[in-house]
């Protein structure tokens, strides 16, 4: 070991074998990938015999954020990878596959290798139109609301297009979620258009609750309820009153 983890990877490096994409993902018109499985299956028994061990951990730092390592150790020599993860609101199931997807792409990078055939990533990157970050074209996208905004429910719009209703009926908005501009923004579209109000997922027009005090309403006074009684009641009541007194 005295040669160091340099030289045993870069031996490594000259043994691996090709990895085999043997994976099929019907999402990218059925394109081949390599799982995480498949690349320790064809780099662990190359660092093996060097004596490099791998290994591949999650860790919470003090702050509240996720980290994955990826590290090669070779006696006391350690090279090793840390990428932050962003979890917030993800299932059990949807951070397991984030992990997976992330400890391929890691550990591929550290060993500095890739399966053969076509790179589907970079073929992404590389014909996806370029992003503009111009501040004009944001605010006016921004600014323009979808074009069925008058009759469409406001629960099945982004919040940019929401955005772009607040602007188009003159309301400025402060911040806040999407489920509060989406408050702010009904009751002024009732008054533009007449509509029904919608609730937030957009289903059915929300019913009008019926009026409490639409029945009349007629008081009675104290003399009435006290003549609706037998003359024995309302002695004892007057009785009663006078010893108040």
């Amino acid at each position: 070991m005295a040669d160091g983890l340099v030289a045993a990877l870069a031996r490594c490096q000259a043994a691996f074998p090709p990895i085999v994409k043997s994976h099929t993902n019907p999402a990218f018109k059925g394109s081949q990938y390599a799982d995480v499985a498949d690349v320790l299956a064809a780099v662990r028994p190359v660092l093996a015999a060097e004596g490099i061990v791998v290994s591949q951990f999650t860790e919470l730092t003090d702050e509240g954020n996720l980290l994955l390592t990826t590290a090669l150790r070779y006696g006391d020599d350690i090279l090793h990878s840390r990428f932050p993860l962003s979890v917030d609101g993800l299932t059990a199931q949807q951070v397991g596959s984030l992990l997976t997807y992330h400890r391929r792409y890691q550990l591929c990078a550290l060993l500095g290798v890739h399966p053969v055939g076509d790179d589907d990533d970079g073929n992404l990157a590389a014909t996806a139109p370029a992003r503009s970050f111009d501040v004009q074209a944001k605010k006016a996208a921004q600014d323009a609301p979808p074009d069925d905004w008058e009759t469409r429910p406001l629960a099945t719009m982004t919040f940019t297009e929401l955005r772009g209703v607040a602007n188009k009926v003159g309301h400025a908005f402060s911040g806040g979620s999407k489920a509060e501009l989406i408050r702010q923004l009904d009751p002024l579209l009732q008054a533009r258009t007449g509509a029904e109000p919608f609730d937030l997922v957009g289903a059915e027009p929300i019913p009008a609750k019926p009026d409490d005090h639409a029945a009349p309403f007629t008081p009675t006074t104290f003399d009435e309820d006290l003549r609706a009684k037998s003359p024995s009641a309302r002695q004892s009541i007057r009785n009663s009153m006078r010893e108040d007194g």
